[in-house]
């Protein structure tokens, strides 16, 4: 219940307010005070809404805000920052080629692969997640700039599995989806 409550979407929390808004609006004007009142709700609704989506921080935030600053790390090529965002025992995969296990070996192959590429900057396209009792799966999409095609961006889509273990989530499993529009699999390249 309270994670959903923190989760609740921006388009939601300012229908709500421009709805409330409406109604004081029309309330001023027709000098209601019940609409006056419903027009006051709305807005008291919005603003509890907002501060709960600010300032209640669930698993499934921390869980996103560490895959954002993943990254966000490998961005400023700030690499002892990215080996501490993930876990000793992480693995990187593609879906049927390539897997790549412990936070070492994963650091030191993410490095090489962006120097290969030409690395310039990457960017989150989007971020979504999900929980699922002990299993929190982010859903991220980023683009990145790199020389390997000539500055034009480049998405991909990404899936990291975070598992519960005891009261913290560890790092499990990130998979590549896809690289442009093409699944990760049919990508013969890209390690």
């Amino acid at each position: 219940m309270l994670d959903q409550f923190a989760h609740v979407s921006w388009i939601t929390i300012v229908g709500v307010a421009v709805i409330g808004l409406g109604l004081v609006c029309w309330a001023n004007r027709r000098q209601s005070r019940p609409l006056l009142l419903a027009g006051v709700a709305g807005l008291a609704l919005a603003a509890v809404l907002l501060a709960g989506r600010t300032l209640i921080v669930t698993d499934r935030a921390r869980c996103e805000k560490r895959t954002a600053g993943l990254v966000d790390a490998a961005n400023r090529n700030d690499w002892t920052a990215f080996a501490t965002l993930l876990d000793e025992h992480t693995v990187v995969s593609t879906i049927g080629t390539l897997s790549i296990a412990g936070r070492k070996n994963i650091v030191t192959e993410v490095q090489a692969r962006c120097g290969e590429l030409g690395l310039k900057g990457i960017s989150v396209r989007s971020l979504e997640s999900k929980q699922d009792q002990t299993l929190i799966t982010v859903d991220l999409v980023v683009a990145s700039l790199q020389d390997a095609t000539q500055d034009r961006p480049l998405t991909t889509t990404w899936q990291f599995d975070y598992e519960q273990t005891g009261k913290d989530w560890t790092l499990d499993t990130v998979t590549l989806i896809r690289v442009g529009n093409e699944p990760a699999q049919s990508i013969s390249n890209y390690h």
